[in-house]
């Protein structure tokens, strides 16, 4: 978990209970939902990491995910604005949503 969010969600002293629910990677279950995601390497408000945990325990149920890494982009891009490479990610999306209605 991002520390950050972690003491502004929870407080510096949280119980580990409520840091393990909260936890989204160890709350994967049978009926999540698939998911996308898209992480810029060079962000540094939130480790790569933590992505690759959700997309890991996403696939140890067998539940459809795709992930993309992008080498710019730093933290909260949006939608790419004026960076095509970074925007690029919202095209595949749509094509990923497109998949799963086949």
């Amino acid at each position: 978990m991002h520390l950050g969010s972690r003491e502004a969600l929870l407080g510096k002293d949280a119980d580990t209970a409520l840091v393990k629910y909260y936890s989204n990677e160890l709350q994967v279950k049978d009926d999540t939902p698939p998911a996308f995601f898209v992480h810029a390497d060079n962000d540094h408000g939130v480790p790569v990491e933590n992505t690759l945990l959700m997309y890991k325990a996403l696939r140890q149920k067998h539940i459809p995910a795709e992930l993309h890494i992008l080498t710019e982009g730093e933290h909260g891009f949006g939608l790419g604005g004026r960076n095509e490479h970074v925007a690029s990610w919202t095209n595949s999306l749509k094509l990923w949503l497109a998949s799963l209605n086949k």
